[in-house]
């Protein structure tokens, strides 16, 4: 059996987050968009600065899911 953990993102987790999000984003939504449009979305919003400055942000709070060594 492989542990779950819930935990709050620190600056370090930037980048899997940023690749994490764009991956899912673009898995659930690629089929029915133009990769233009895709590219241009996750770029607006999946950077791993992006992500540092949510994560710093007083007004957001970033929770992961982990199993194992994998953020899911």
């Amino acid at each position: 059996m492989v542990n779950t953990i819930l935990r709050k993102a620190t600056v370090d987790d930037s980048f899997a987050l940023a690749r994490v999000a764009e991956e899912t984003f673009r898995a659930t939504f690629g089929a029915s968009n133009t990769r233009e449009d895709m590219d241009m979305h996750c770029s607006l919003n999946f950077g791993s600065d992006i992500q540092r400055k949510e994560i710093l942000s007083t007004n957001i709070v970033t929770l992961l899911i982990e199993q194992g060594t994998d953020l899911v």
